[in-house]
């Protein structure tokens, strides 16, 4: 797969005093997934445990071109846990004039809890309906070739990331059949009305991670909520606008003339721990119940509502 780096700041983080929130002494830093699993199921429910880099080293590799057909190919990057043991498969859906590399923090930190992560890039503009359908072929393929990546995943275990416009996208590729284990929205649009079709055929556990709606309303957000079939938690960060759930932030400049709301990068990173968090409810409790514990006890979390099924 070309060139592979390591990377880890975990041990860094613990020399500063950064991991203090972390349940692990520096004898667990050789631990992967399976163990932090066994070891989250012994604790309280908690997203600040996520706040910061993990445990577990990865691997990572850049601008993988995947051939979906002999005509559509997918561009991608992977972030892969260097662990014994098979574990869940994120796989992150930028939005509109985004890109891969605005969810590529988000990857690592998921990477680093022991999961396997991978970004994808598709056209960023006007293909959203179309950028659905290829999701649904990249997941139909990941779950019958789980050789893809060295059989680090499981692949019953694949759980969609979508921001934006690419929370649209992922419904779609759920909606059309793609075996997913749950769906995670970051703050999402709706990108079109032909997605409710999809949303409405969504039975996996789903979460919503949305923007504090007075900072930022996303397009038509409630729809997703209104619509999935499946168990169902819509969650906010507080004081968090539409971009803190990219990290980096690719609209900096439009910021800073004031043409958008501002980031900041704790709230950022309080998306990237609460989709970790919201990624381990799906893949061992098979519902949102762990997080909404975990929402429940937070500072910065607000729960706006949660049901078991439509």
């Amino acid at each position: 797969m070309g060139a592979l780096r390591c990377i880890s700041m975990a041990i860094c983080l613990l020399s500063l005093g950064a991991c203090s929130s972390v349940p692990f002494e520096p004898k667990d830093y050789s631990r992967g997934y399976s163990d932090i699993r066994l070891l989250m199921n012994h604790r309280p429910p908690t997203v600040d445990d996520f706040f910061n880099q993990g445990p577990v080293l990865f691997e990572r590799d850049q601008n993988l071109e995947i051939q979906l057909t002999h005509q559509e190919s997918i561009l991608v990057d992977l972030f892969l846990p260097k662990q014994k043991k098979p574990s869940p498969l994120l796989v992150f859906q930028h939005g509109n004039h985004s890109s891969k590399n605005y969810h590529q923090y988000q990857a690592l930190l998921a990477a680093s809890w022991g999961f396997n992560a991978m970004t994808v890039e598709q056209p960023n503009k006007g293909q959203w309906l179309e950028n659905g359908k290829r999701l649904k072929k990249l997941v139909d393929l990941l779950s019958t070739w789980p050789k893809f990546l060295d059989s680090r995943y499981n692949p019953d275990k694949i759980i969609l990331v979508g921001h934006s416009f690419g929370g649209s996208a992922i419904a779609i590729a759920a909606g059309m059949g793609a075996p997913v284990d749950g769906l995670i929205f970051l703050d999402p649009a709706l990108v079109h009305r032909s997605v409710i079709q999809s949303l409405k055929k969504i039975n996996a556990p789903s979460i919503l991670l949305g923007a504090d709606e007075k900072v930022f309303r996303s397009r038509r957000r409630h729809q997703f909520y209104r619509h999935v079939k499946g168990p169902m938690l819509e969650v906010s960060i507080k004081n968090a606008t539409h971009n803190d759930a990219q990290f980096p932030n690719m609209f900096s400049w439009k910021q800073a003339f004031g043409l958008a709301p501002t980031t900041d990068e704790d709230r950022q990173k309080q998306f990237a721990a609460a989709i970790v968090a919201a990624a381990f409810s799906i893949a061992e409790w098979d519902s949102p119940s762990y997080f909404l514990k975990a929402a429940q006890k937070s500072e910065k979390l607000a729960l706006k509502r949660y049901r078991q099924r439509l």
